[in-house]
């Protein structure tokens, strides 16, 4: 097993996100090539080119929670949301973007909810979006991965398609982690996918009959919603259709929608397969906290070595 990869699934994923903030909901995104200070009609407006939203702050809070634990623990990860609670609520800046689905849940959980009953209903990519960590370090066991994002996902979001999201991104970066093409990959997350939502899988099988076709039409029938059942199949059809880590960024984060978590899951594929060589030096160098996520992926890298 590479390092490699895993430090390119976590900071592929900080770029995607990166890269996507700067046009999410905007009104007049443009064609973006580069980073960029977020558009004044974007949620993420006083964000600055290279900050990352609260997709990466999410993973970033899964990874550690990881690490702490040698391994993923509920308890421990639920813990982890709580203190990021409380930061929200001492300095709103903390939030980054924060969707609604996840600070319903983040606020319950700080009212001393149960997390098995602390997530929203809302069917967004809110757990999709961080769970690349899970894949990463349960690569050698699909079924085990797809358990663990499973449970990962219900402190925050309890839907089933959002739970298929988190699953089925997992899956898919479990798999190109583990040496599998990137279609392989997302065949099998959509299988995994089917248990908790079958609209979710048929719509990433539907990205994968899609991967020739070009981004606006593909785009069309799949759509670009912060829905589960869009942002997910959005991001599996940009890791499919980008021949390279970069252009399957710059489709992911070009078409309107919840561009910053589409971005952000199809940077964990791309970047898990390409490992970090492939991502654009130019985007590691302006990535906000770019050597500690690096750092965190390594230490990742090592509890898989030394547990798994």
């Amino acid at each position: 097993m590479d390092v490699r990869r895993f430090e390119g699934g976590l900071l592929g994923l900080a770029v995607g996100d990166a890269l996507g903030m700067q046009v999410e909901g905007s009104s007049d995104p443009g064609y973006i090539r580069d980073y960029g200070d977020a558009r004044p009609d974007s949620v993420n407006a006083g964000l600055k080119a290279g900050q990352y939203t609260d997709d990466t702050i999410q993973m970033l809070i899964l990874t550690e929670s990881i690490l702490k634990s040698h391994g993923f623990n509920i308890e421990v990860f639920v813990s982890s949301l709580i203190e990021w609670g409380k930061e929200i609520m001492a300095n709103i800046e903390r939030a980054r973007g924060i969707g609604p689905t996840s600070l319903e849940a983040i606020t319950n959980l700080l009212d001393g909810v149960d997390w098995m009953r602390s997530g929203g209903f809302g069917p967004t990519c809110g757990s999709a979006m961080r769970v690349a960590p899970i894949g990463l370090l349960y690569h050698r066991n699909f079924d085990l991965i797809a358990e663990i994002a499973a449970c990962s996902s219900i402190p925050t979001h309890r839907s089933p398609e959002s739970i298929a999201g988190a699953v089925s991104v997992a899956v898919a970066v479990g798999g190109v982690t583990s040496g599998l093409e990137i279609e392989t990959s997302i065949i099998k997350s959509a299988d995994y996918a089917e248990k908790h939502s079958k609209i979710l899988a048929e719509k990433i099988r539907l990205a994968v009959s899609l991967k020739n076709e070009p981004p606006a039409e593909a785009f069309s029938k799949i759509g670009r919603s912060v829905l589960a059942a869009e942002a997910v199949p959005a991001a599996m059809y940009a890791a499919l259709s980008g021949e390279s880590f970069e252009d399957a960024l710059l489709i992911a984060v070009n078409h309107g929608g919840d561009t910053d978590s589409i971005g952000a899951m199809t940077g964990a594929i791309k970047g898990a397969y390409h490992t970090i060589d492939g991502i654009p030096l130019k985007w590691l160098i302006k990535l906000e906290d770019c050597e500690e996520i690096r750092s965190s992926a390594k230490r990742l890298y090592a509890l898989c070595e030394s547990v798994f």
